[in-house]
């Protein structure tokens, strides 16, 4: 099982936010729906909290398989794009 937010959220729009403040105002992509599976549930159901989640890989990276791969430069910008709602205060 896994937990869902509305993509439009308080804490979707704060995370968007916060990221397209590391790019220069660039939004970033919002995906409502991915493939594979978390078991976000088994966090955010028992504490009640609003959650967003990071994707930090290339397109082609095989996710799981033999050949699986991160380019460094997706890495370098994916860290900033984490740093980013982790820096940014959320609006009480």
């Amino acid at each position: 099982m896994a937990a869902r937010q509305p993509i439009d959220s308080p804490v979707g729009r704060w995370a968007s936010s916060a990221i397209a403040g590391a790019w220069q105002g660039t939004p970033p992509v919002r995906i409502r729906m991915m493939g594979g599976f978390l078991p976000t549930h088994e966090i955010v159901g028992p504490l009640k909290a609003p959650f967003v989640l990071v994707p930090v890989v290339n397109p082609d990276n095989n996710q799981h398989s033999y050949d699986e791969n991160l380019c460094m430069g997706h890495y370098l910008s994916g860290m900033r794009t984490m740093a980013a709602p982790l820096t940014a205060p959320y609006p009480d």
